[in-house]
């Protein structure tokens, strides 16, 4: 008999994914947008394969008790209940630092698009109102030598501060511990939170979303940050 795994997601995974699992298993989808499968079906599944950021709660795994992992597609956890899974004895897959480089990209892509106003800019070029081009118009501002605070200098913050050095920027960081590697390699500098936010023109969050974080930038830290300056949630 073969195993039964469960594919949580709204869409179509990538294609060479469900062959590579329906090889050893039955599959069985679930779209989170619908009414679950039948409790019957679901006491039946072994193994759940999280495709997206949905919620996967103590409730769903009481109503798979025979449920022997949980892979989920991506880095973060914070959509699974953890505590409920130890506890029922079901180990939790992700897939570590395989993103990292990717989202110091996607991080810094964001940035820019902030500071030069990419996205006004291509929505007005593409309106009825644009008629000339005009090279004082949009200009926003500056990104290279400025001050660049990393809050989070963990995998993800390293990559991040390794494409600042091609700006010749500044780097500040707010982390639980300094962090060497980053300080002699790439000239990082470890600071108070309070006082990264008052110097930075550029603010990247990098952290993960824990109890501890949750909340962490509110209006009081807001307050402290230079008027011109971008935060960028990644």
């Amino acid at each position: 008999m073969s195993y039964k795994v469960l594919i949580r997601s709204e869409i179509e995974p990538y294609y060479t994914i469900i062959p590579m699992i329906e090889e050893r298993a039955e599959v069985v989808r679930w779209n989170p947008l619908k009414p679950q499968p039948p409790a019957e079906l679901l006491r039946t599944i072994e193994g759940v394969y999280n495709y997206g950021h949905y919620a996967f709660t103590a409730e769903y795994m009481d109503l798979m008790p025979e449920l022997r992992v949980i892979s989920n597609y991506g880095v973060g956890v914070d959509h699974i209940d953890l505590q409920a899974a130890q506890e029922r004895g079901i180990p939790v897959g992700n897939t570590p630092k395989i993103l990292d480089g990717a989202t110091a990209d996607i991080t810094f892509a964001l940035l820019l698009a902030a500071a030069r106003n990419l996205i006004q800019g291509d929505h007005f070029a593409r309106g009825p109102d644009f008629v000339a081009y005009d090279p004082s118009f949009m200009l926003g501002q500056e990104v290279h030598h400025q001050v660049l605070g990393i809050i989070g200098l963990g995998s993800i913050g390293y990559q991040v501060a390794r494409r600042a050095r091609a700006f010749d920027m500044t780097v500040l960081y707010h982390n639980r511990n300094p962090n060497p590697k980053a300080e002699t390699d790439l000239g990082a500098r470890y600071v108070e939170l309070d006082e990264l936010l008052q110097q930075a023109d550029f603010v990247t969050l990098n952290m993960p979303l824990t109890d501890q974080t949750r909340g962490m930038i509110g209006r009081r830290e807001l307050g402290l940050m230079k008027k011109s300056a971008v935060l960028v949630n990644a």
